[in-house]
C-alpha cells in the first residue's frame, strides 16, 4: 500500500528524481539515498496515515473539480451564454482548485515535519524539482 501511496495514491508522484541518460541521479540529492526509501517503521505508519487523511479529503474536492468543470464546458456552447455566467462557472472551478492545492502543500509540509534531517535533503530536492501537483 505504502509503495502505491508514494506512486500517487493522490493522483501525484510524491518525491520522483531526475535521471540522466546513464540512469544515474541527479541534482542536489544526487549523493542522498531517496526520503521514502529511508522510513522507519513509525514514519510508514504516519505516511500512510497523513495518505489515506488526504485522500479522503480530496476524492470529493475532485469530484466536485469535475462536475464544475462538465459545466463550464456546457456553458460555453450554449448559445444564449453571457459572460457574466462563464466567470461566475470559471470562479467555482478555480474556487475548487484553490482548496485543493491549499490540502495538498499542507499536506507537502506536513510530510516534511515528520522526516529527519537527512530524509528532507531527498524530499526537498524531489519537491524542488516538480512543475505541477495533479
Amino acid at each position: 500500500m505504502l509503495g502505491a501511496l508514494f506512486a500517487g495514491g493522490t493522483g501525484s508522484s510524491y518525491a520522483t528524481a531526475q535521471h540522466d541518460q546513464d540512469g544515474q541521479e541527479q541534482g542536489p540529492a544526487q549523493n542522498a539515498t531517496h526520503w521514502s526509501k529511508t522510513l522507519t517503521e513509525p514514519q510508514r505508519t504516519q505516511v500512510d496515515r497523513m495518505h489515506h487523511a488526504l485522500d479522503r479529503i480530496l476524492e470529493p474536492l475532485k469530484a466536485d473539480e469535475e462536475q464544475a468543470h462538465k459545466q463550464l464546458n456546457r456553458l460555453t456552447i450554449k448559445d444564449d451564454i453571457t459572460q457574466p455566467e462563464i466567470n461566475q462557472a470559471i470562479d467555482k472551478l478555480t474556487d475548487i482548485k484553490n482548496t485543493i492545492l491549499r490540502h495538498r502543500h499542507a499536506h507537502l509540509v506536513e510530510m516534511r515535519m515528520i522526516l529527519t534531517d537527512e530524509q528532507r535533503v531527498s524530499y526537498d530536492a524531489a519537491l524542488l524539482k516538480r512543475r505541477e501537483i495533479k
